[in-house]
């Protein structure tokens, strides 16, 4: 009797041990994970604070962030081979973007009704050769020069309006022992070099497609000199050997006040409050030669895609529509502490207000990336890096109007 009673206990065992094992399998096939590839690395924490506070109200949904080195080398490469992520950032103003949609990969956002949350504005500047939208613009990025304000304020310094005055600026920290700028490696040159151009010479990416196109020559616009001796003049007031210095060191840097001013992006701001929690960073538009002329590098930062093929769509749009709720763009906007493109977004970070009344008058200058091709974009970068390297500003001019005049073709 004792014999029967363990078997049956023993099939009763097996029999709730398969049940159990089922009942779990299922309740797991019930989750939904999905790959978020995030190619904003500054994000990543404000990203995973949103992805907690998505998870907490969506429990049956998983977002698993993405971020590796090089991430639009390795999201490019993805997409060629077919493998794309569920949900992925990315930057619709520039022209690889256009590329990316082009595969059809890339699933239309028009017709969700969240997009309407969208500043008007940013959705045109996100809008596809197609007149369609690919992307939810989340927050704007914009460069200008970073500044600690307390050193600006020991010294009675006060916000330079012209290119003369930053100059000026420069010398007086220069006498008082401190280092006025300091500048990221060849990797960041393009950053500093629009910030600092697009005031010099309003509208000089314009010309440059004018040069490409065949219709003007570099030498019908002068300002390309007075760009290229502001470009070496900058340098004389910076730290030495500033392009062997990578840019997470330069941000920490000048964090650390090794110098008071440097030419970064929006992107830069939670990196350097994470280098110096106590440091006192403000921001100023880059000074023309003419205050009036001043403008900000400004355009589209955060941005989320949905991949056309994801086998969770809804899912990745409940995700997508989450970000766009106007109390969750206010948090990131706070976190990231970078103006929102969502109506009706606070920007709270009084320290950045002489940047964004630049962009808010029309003053903007786009990143290059979203006028010419990759590899034009890189040329350009190579011949600015040799002309800090040699300083020929004649070599420059000449190999600047080559890289443009060749890319026609």
């Amino acid at each position: 009797m004792a014999k029967k009673l363990s078997i049956v206990l023993l099939v009763l065992s097996v029999s709730l041990s398969i049940v159990s094992a089922r009942g779990a399998t299922e309740a797991q096939s019930d989750v939904v994970k999905l790959e978020f590839f995030q190619q904003k690395t500054e994000a990543v924490n404000t990203y995973a604070t949103l992805i907690e506070k998505f998870q907490a109200e969506n429990p049956g949904i998983i977002i698993e962030q993405v971020t590796v080195p090089e991430p639009h080398i390795v999201l490019l490469t993805r997409m060629a081979g077919g493998d794309v992520p569920d949900i992925f950032s990315d930057y619709p103003t520039q022209l690889q973007f256009r590329d990316k949609v082009a595969t059809g990969l890339v699933l239309n956002l028009s017709e969700y009704d969240f997009m309407n949350r969208v500043n008007p504005g940013m959705l045109e500047m996100a809008k596809q050769a197609d007149g369609n939208q690919y992307a939810l613009p989340i927050s704007q990025n914009f460069g200008g020069v970073y500044y600690h304000m307390d050193i600006f304020r020991d010294l009675g310094l006060e916000i330079p309006k012209t290119y003369a005055q930053l100059i000026e600026v420069a010398k007086t920290l220069q006498k008082n022992g401190i280092t006025p700028f300091i500048f990221a490696d060849r990797n960041m040159i393009e950053h500093s070099y629009l910030i600092s151009s697009g005031s010099i010479s309003p509208g000089f990416l314009g010309h440059l497609e004018q040069v490409q196109a065949g219709s003007k020559k570099l030498a019908d616009f002068p300002l390309f000199t007075r760009i290229a001796e502001v470009t070496l003049e900058l340098r004389t007031y910076a730290k030495p050997g500033s392009l062997g210095v990578a840019y997470p060191q330069s941000a920490e840097l000048f964090a650390n006040k090794q110098a008071a001013m440097t030419l970064l992006g929006s992107y830069a701001l939670t990196t350097l409050n994470s280098a110096n929690p106590d440091a006192e960073i403000g921001m100023f538009p880059f000074p023309g030669d003419v205050a009036e002329k001043t403008s900000a590098l400004a355009g589209i930062d955060a941005a989320v895609c949905v991949s056309s093929k994801t086998e969770h769509r809804d899912a990745a749009l409940k995700f997508v529509e989450f970000l766009s709720r106007k109390e969750n763009a206010q948090l990131f906007s706070d976190l990231d502490k970078t103006p929102s493109c969502i109506i009706g977004v606070e920007v709270k970070n009084e320290n950045i207000k002489e940047v964004i009344e630049v962009i808010n008058r029309g003053n903007v200058t786009p990143w290059i990336k979203g006028v010419f091709e990759l590899s034009v974009v890189n040329d350009h970068n190579k011949v600015v890096q040799q002309l800090l390297l040699d300083g020929d500003i004649q070599s420059f001019l000449k190999q600047y109007e080559k890289v443009f005049a060749d890319s026609r073709y």
